[in-house]
């Protein structure tokens, strides 16, 4: 039901605009008030459209006060609940509005607001009808240079995006700016947007056969500039282009005017200023002026080009002066809005460094951490490893170890026995040596001290090597400290650090004990060891 009322709304405003009647301001308030009524209630974003079209037709009619307030009050709604891009919407109808006013200053503030939503939405399209605004705002202050760069950043936006209606426009204004100083290029860049709008882009279309029309004018090939003026006109009808109508007609005015075909020239040229009268269209009155004081100079009608060249010079003066305050009010704006849009750049890029450099010290910590636990890890397993070997080399030198003390103590013991056997082999010998004649006791005694030499020997090279095996660095001390012992006195200290008995000794190595003793006490002397200290518990403690 709700919907139903805006649209009968809407149909008795048509109506009343095709009628030509005048819309009542009461009229418009309560429409205003019946359609924001719903969208307070609902914050629908399906309303706030139906009031911007509703903008729309009220600035197509000529309606720009009415327009504007509605335009406004869609900003305040569509800020309230977020809509930012019926914002950007506004803001840009609101900056045509006021171009079209001549009120370049306050069209600028509103083309720049809505370009910024639009960059920071990322809304493409937006950004290039803004931008094509703003290049025609720089055009209308003779900054013909920034309308051509801004111009063109607008066509590569349009040819990236592949819209053949965003680059038809971007070519448009592209011949605008270019009328002047090229006018062989502005006619290839409107042959080029009419042969991308020759299927579609109607509007589109009665701005470049316009501007053709006028082109050709200027060549003086008048058929092709009354064919274009006319398939211009005939288009702007059925579209209902009303401004479009004022143009038409003052470029019709001059083609006959070149023609010196001056009553229809005369009769087209007030056409255009009864329609700028009507729509407040202030550039195409102010060209009216101009256009009847030189067509009536040319018939003749002095009185009459008089009166329309003083319009036109005040019209002109006041313009001007107002596009002086306009133009630095235009030029402050862009300042300010640079400075603007680099601070939210800036502040941007640092947002993303901060961001960035976030990321970048997270996966730097994420690395570190694992690279840590990897560490601590292998560390740990090493450490692990490590031990485990030490244990096995432990147990092997315990193992060996307890494998060579058996193998001493064997040979000890084998040692003691072979010693043993030796010793009765050789009290054996003695006996017969007794009961043998002399010349007989000779070779026994040699046989005697063969086989004590050869004993003695034999039993102590396989004892030797594994007492070394079992006590590794007893004769590294023994050497260390004392380097002047003698191979006998080397041997009785291994015999000392066995703890084995003078007796065993003895047999071992066929000494008397008498010997022994004085073996003992020369070792005593060279170890420098006093008579208090035991020479075996001494010997054992290296």
């Amino acid at each position: 039901m709700k919907h139903l009322s805006l649209l009968l709304l809407w149909l008795l405003f048509g109506m009343a605009n095709a009628q030509n009647k005048p819309v009542d301001s009461l009229y418009l308030a309560e429409t205003k008030k019946t359609l924001w009524k719903a969208s307070e209630v609902n914050n629908s974003k399906t309303e706030i459209r139906t009031s911007y079209e509703f903008a729309q037709k009220l600035s197509r009619d000529g309606n720009y006060l009415e327009a504007i307030k509605q335009l406004r009050e869609i900003i305040r709604v569509a800020d309230e609940i977020g809509d930012r891009q019926m914002t950007a919407k506004a803001y840009g109808q609101l900056g045509f509005i006021h171009a079209r006013q001549a009120s370049y200053s306050v069209a600028v503030e509103h083309y720049l607001s809505a370009l910024k939503i639009n960059e920071e939405r990322g809304d493409k399209t937006g950004v290039f009808y803004n931008l094509v605004n703003i290049s025609s705002l720089q055009a209308d202050q003779k900054d013909r240079e920034s309308a051509l760069q801004t111009i063109r950043k607008a066509f590569l936006l349009a040819k990236e995006a592949g819209d053949s209606l965003q680059m038809t426009t971007s070519l448009i204004n592209l011949g605008n700016f270019s009328i002047l100083s090229d006018k062989p290029t502005s006619l290839n860049y409107f042959r080029q947007a009419l042969s991308m709008a020759q299927n579609s882009h109607t509007s589109q279309r009665v701005i470049i056969l316009t501007k053709l029309g006028s082109l050709y004018t200027d060549q003086r090939e008048f058929g092709k500039a009354t064919a274009y003026l006319e398939e211009a006109m005939e288009l702007a009808r059925k579209l209902e282009l009303k401004r479009s109508y004022g143009e038409i007609w003052s470029k019709t005015a001059l083609l006959y005017f070149a023609q010196q075909q001056y009553a229809p020239a005369i009769d087209y040229a007030k056409k255009a200023f009864h329609l700028a009268v009507e729509m407040n269209l202030l550039e195409l009155k102010k060209e009216s002026y101009k256009q009847l004081s030189e067509f009536y100079a040319a018939t003749g009608s002095f009185h009459e080009a008089y009166n329309n060249q003083v319009q036109y010079k005040l019209l002109s003066d006041s313009i001007f002066n107002d596009k002086n305050v306009r133009k630095i009010a235009f030029l402050e704006s862009t300042y300010r809005y640079d400075k603007e849009r680099q601070v939210y750049e800036k502040e941007k890029a640092n947002q993303a460094l901060k961001i960035d450099n976030q990321q970048r010290t997270i996966l730097f910590l994420v690395i570190l951490s694992i690279l840590i636990l990897m560490l601590a890890f292998a560390v740990y397993w090493t450490n692990k490893l490590k031990k485990r070997v030490l244990k096995l080399q432990i147990a092997n030198m315990n193992q060996e170890l307890e494998i060579n003390q058996k193998a001493m103590a064997a040979a000890t013991l084998k040692l003691m026995e072979n010693s043993e056997r030796d010793a009765h082999s050789v009290k054996m010998l003695e006996n017969i040596k007794k009961n043998t004649i002399e010349e007989g006791r000779n070779e026994i005694r040699t046989l005697i001290a063969e086989y004590k030499f050869k004993s003695s020997n034999t039993n102590w090279k396989e004892f030797e090597i594994l007492f070394q095996k079992v006590n590794s660095s007893f004769y590294e001390k023994l050497s260390a400290y004392y380097p002047n012992l003698t191979p006998n006195e080397r041997k009785l200290c291994v015999f000392l650090k066995l703890n084995m008995s003078n007796n065993h000794i003895s047999q071992i190595t066929f000494q008397s004990e008498e010997a022994l003793k004085k073996a003992r006490l020369r070792l005593r002397r060279k170890m420098a060891i006093d008579r208090d200290t035991n020479l075996a518990t001494y010997v054992q403690n290296l």
